[in-house]
């Protein structure tokens, strides 16, 4: 397990970097943070108020149909939203709208795998949350548990389907 947290958090935060490197890298790192936030705090609401259809992942039990579905719209939306705003106001055009639904679209799916892996590991490890401040959040970890798998989704997407050099 050690060595599978080195390798899941070392590796993709190198990333960052290589996005940081990128023209307009500073506009996708913030719009990559923005998306991922909203995305995990929709999956919390949406779940806890629309949640009746628990998806029952052995590692996150509680999780439901309703708040990925929030998450997801959310998310995708919150990546259009930051686009619009990069080209008004800042006259840069990092995604046309199809691009940023599929930008978004990859970064739902990356947070909630980097969720469920962060859920393993800490069942594995016997622990319910990894913090104590907040009673019910996991702690320091939930909060990046999500960036350690879109930041490389992301950065690949980037890559591989924008003229970006």
């Amino acid at each position: 397990m050690t060595l599978l947290g080195l390798a899941l958090i070392v590796i993709p935060f190198t990333h960052i970097i290589l996005m940081k490197s990128l023209r307009d890298g500073i506009f996708y790192i913030m719009l990559l943070n923005v998306a991922v936030m909203i995305n995990d705090v929709a999956a919390y609401f949406g779940g806890v108020f629309f949640g009746k259809h628990k998806i029952k992942f052995p590692v996150s039990p509680n999780k439901s149909w309703e708040g990925y579905s929030f998450a997801l719209f959310f998310c995708v939306l919150s990546t259009i939203i930051f686009s619009q705003f990069c080209l008004i106001f800042y006259g840069r055009d990092i995604f046309s709208l199809p691009e940023a639904v599929i930008a978004g679209i990859l970064i739902s799916l990356g947070a909630a795998i980097g969720d469920l892996v962060e859920s393993a590991a800490k069942r594995d490890g016997g622990i319910k949350n990894s913090g104590s401040i907040v009673p019910g959040h996991g702690g320091m970890w939930d909060v990046f548990d999500a960036i350690i798998f879109t930041m490389p989704l992301f950065y690949y997407y980037i890559v591989f389907c924008k003229d970006i050099h």
